[in-house]
């Protein structure tokens, strides 16, 4: 079989040897390029760059270097065969090689001219030997690629056609690929589809999509003559070549066939740049994959396919309750509902061209251009006042309409009023941004109230008064507690959802909660570990500890554990071992408003949980310490991605 040129890679640090090895492989019949070498570095380049057929390693007789490579090569994508030249033959070495998957192993104390013809031979059959492999492979692949096909049978042309343009440049080996439908008729190929290796490389800005068939060069050739083109050398002009534009992928080499319905050529498809020759395999190859993609999709009978979908939106169009139209190619106002035609002021005609109008069609003419040039789907909001009604919103959409040759045919504009839902959600953010400021201002003035007053009740606790008036101060420093508790929690409660949940590290959100332990001996077990939940998370943890130091009597010892469970969900288990809570109040717990304080912490726990729909609940029994169970359901924790 003809392979082209083998790839050697040759390792080793005696000079001489390299020498005589280089000359060796060089010089017989068969073409071999050789990357002579001499670190185990430069090695490992050439196996990433040049993806060769045989690594020759002539190592050190220790061996280490040459297993130092083996251990690298295990990490990388390369899958040469290996030689390894060694002097003596080392029972344990060769053993040890051999499980590294080494395929020849040669004695190097042997003279040149007995083991050079040997590697030489050697080197030629593990070549021949890779290269069935990943023919075999290649065919499995090429095949497997024709059953995908089948199956994608309903899928979308433009899917299908891409799925398949992809797959045809990576079976043949090239670096680029396109489609193009061809309308013999009009004399016009659209190129219809690039690679996206071809869009990467390609630098010309202003990429013609339609070509006039009688002046393309060699992408002609295929419908001209109804045949395959291959050219293995490019750069060697011929008649055909007429040149590519300024900026386009440089071309070395070139194959494209003719995809036919019939007698008739339907469409083309060229690949590009290939390492190696074009060859027949490839062109067998190609176009299995191409009539495969004609006979599901028959292009002859697409009239017909356009034609019911055109029956079908026609009553739709009439009756949607938002404004529609369809341009033509040019721009021209071919068909819409009433609603669009009254849009403004019922100055439009139809057959008009959007660029003949003003006001808010001026703008859609611009997105009309958009999606003319770019072949998408562009959204925009409109503002537009008619002179009489005041401001309107619209939400506009100008979607590409194709021809039954996958030509842009024109385009598909709707527009919808949200005028109220817009002005509505103004307000709303103007009533926010008042309810925020005012907040702000409020809670700044009380709480500086609240601090000269627990200044001033400070100073009169100190005061010599009688009993009863120093009862009523202790009362009125409770009072004043207990309103700067409510004011903290107004303002943590506020912010509850206000920005999108974060993976936080379950750690640090406990260091970051509790660092000061007043003398509490405080174990966890929760290293690594991250929850999908709201950034106000810390909270939950401080608020569990104060409710410890609080309402646990003497409490001596914290504890926060991970256990998971079967149903893929996580716990997160928080102990301590003070008196815990009654059997009564454990169903009211977590309800605003029970406690011995402003009864609020444990609703703020539970609120801030169930933003990400995690749970909490109390399990402990009294007498031996709380148990609180924060139930994380599946997806909504994980390892820390750099713990893992």
């Amino acid at each position: 079989m003809s392979m082209g040129k083998a790839k050697i890679v040759l390792l080793g640090s005696d000079a001489l040897f390299r020498e005589k090895a280089a000359d060796a492989l060089k010089g017989l019949e068969r073409e071999r390029q050789l990357y002579v070498v001499e670190s185990i570095d430069e090695a490992m380049a050439c196996l990433e760059e040049s993806n060769p057929d045989v690594l020759i390693c002539d190592h050190s007789p220790d061996g280490s270097d040459f297993f130092v490579l083996l251990e690298k090569m295990c990490t990388s994508s390369s899958d040469a065969q290996i030689i390894v030249l060694s002097y003596g033959m080392d029972s344990v070495l060769i053993t040890e090689a051999m499980d590294y998957g080494v395929a020849y192993y040669a004695d190097r104390s042997r003279p040149s001219d007995e083991l050079l013809p040997i590697l030489v031979d050697k080197v030629d059959s593990l070549v021949d030997i890779r290269r069935l492999k990943l023919e075999a492979e290649m065919t499995e692949y090429r095949l497997q690629t024709l059953v995908e096909v089948a199956d994608k049978r309903k899928a979308p042309f433009h899917e299908l056609t891409h799925f398949v343009l992809e797959r045809m440049v990576e079976i043949t080996g090239s670096k680029i690929g396109y489609i193009a439908t061809v309308d013999e008729g009009e004399g016009i190929m659209n190129m219809f589809a690039w690679s996206q290796a071809g869009m990467k490389e390609c630098k010309t800005h202003d990429k013609p999509l339609f070509y006039k068939l009688d002046e393309t060069g060699l992408w002609g050739e295929p419908v001209r003559q109804g045949r395959p083109i291959v050219i293995n050398d490019y750069a060697q002009e011929t008649e055909l070549q007429k040149g590519v534009p300024k900026g386009h992928v440089k071309m070395t080499r070139f194959m494209a066939i003719p995809i036919m319905n019939g007698d008739r050529v339907v469409a083309t498809c060229g690949v590009a740049n290939k390492d190696g020759e074009y060859n027949e395999r490839d062109v067998r190859h190609l176009s299995l994959m191409m009539n495969n993609l004609g006979e599901m999709y028959d292009l002859a009978n697409k009239d017909i396919v356009l034609h019911e979908a055109e029956k079908r939106y026609e009553g739709i169009l009439r009756n949607i309750p938002v404004a529609v139209a369809v341009l033509d190619a040019d721009g021209v106002l071919v068909d819409s509902n009433e609603l669009f035609m009254n849009i403004d002021g019922g100055t439009l005609k139809r057959n008009m061209a959007l660029d003949s109008a003003e006001g808010i069609i001026t703008e859609m003419r611009t997105l009309f251009d958009e999606c003319r040039e770019r072949r998408v789907k562009v959204t925009k909001l409109l503002n537009h006042n008619d002179g009489q009604h005041g401001d309107s919103y619209w939400r506009a959409t100008v979607s590409p309409v194709w021809d039954n040759r996958y030509r842009f045919n024109g385009a598909m504009l709707v527009m919808d009023d949200i005028t109220n839902e817009y002005e509505s959600m103004k307000l709303l953010e103007r009533t926010a941004h008042q309810l925020r400021t005012v907040e702000q201002i409020t809670h700044h003035d009380i709480t500086n109230q609240l601090q000269a007053l627990g200044g001033y009740i400070e100073i009169m606790t100190d005061m010599d008064v009688p009993e009863t008036i120093k009862k009523m101060i202790s009362r009125m420093g409770n009072s004043v507690d207990t309103i700067t508790d409510q004011m903290r929690f107004s303002r943590t409660y506020q912010s509850l959802g206000v920005q999108k949940p974060l993976w936080l590290d379950i750690s640090q959100e406990v260091k970051k909660a509790i660092s000061d332990t007043h003398g509490i001996k405080m174990e966890t077990d929760i290293d690594g570990i991250q929850i999908y939940a709201d950034i106000s998370l810390n909270k939950v943890f401080f608020n569990l500890f104060e409710n410890s130091m609080r309402h646990g009597g003497d409490v001596t010892r914290v504890e926060i554990k991970r256990e998971h469970q079967e149903d893929g969900s996580l716990l997160i288990v928080y102990t301590d071992d003070g008196k815990g809570v009654p059997e009564s109040q454990k169903q009211n717990i977590f309800n605003k408003g029970v406690g011995k304080n402003t009864g609020l912490g444990m609703f703020l726990i539970k609120e801030i949980l169930s933003m990400t729909d995690i749970i909490i609940t109390e399990t402990g029994e009294e007498g031996r310490g709380v148990r609180f169970e924060i139930n994380v359901p599946p997806g909504k924790h994980r390892i820390r991605p750099d713990s893992v």
